[in-house]
């Protein structure tokens, strides 16, 4: 019963946009979608048992998350945030045995969002 409702669980979450930018190479179909507080969704969906790595690197390319999605699993829905992270250019991977799928997100403070710093000069 709890993989029936797991299953009717994640075909809904993984229903995509219409307009979202997808990678289907094969077996394997991804999103990404990026929203404005610096939280990003990924879904994978597998059709043949294959190995996927989900991998989010920064700008010096070193790895800030890293799953392997078993053989066995179908699908995955993944959550990142953020905004804890510093400014900068981030590579998102999902790789598979048929390609890959890369995308970049960048991440800027804005001057609100920023702590101001209040400077108190005493005589």
């Amino acid at each position: 019963m709890f993989q029936l409702l797991n299953a009717l669980l994640c075909a809904a979450l993984l229903s995509p946009a219409a307009d979202t930018p997808a990678l289907k190479s094969g077996s394997v179909e991804t999103h990404a979608y990026v929203t404005a507080q610096n939280r990003v969704w990924v879904t994978v969906k597998k059709t043949e048992e294959s190995r996927v790595w989900v991998l989010l690197r920064n700008e010096r390319k070193q790895v800030i998350f890293r799953r392997l999605l078993p053989k066995k699993e179908k699908a995955y829905l993944g959550k990142f945030d953020l905004d804890q992270l510093p400014d900068g250019a981030y590579d998102l991977e999902v790789r598979s045995p048929e390609g890959s799928f890369h995308q970049q997100i960048k991440i800027e403070t804005t001057p609100a969002e920023r702590q101001p710093m209040v400077v108190q000069i005493l005589d």
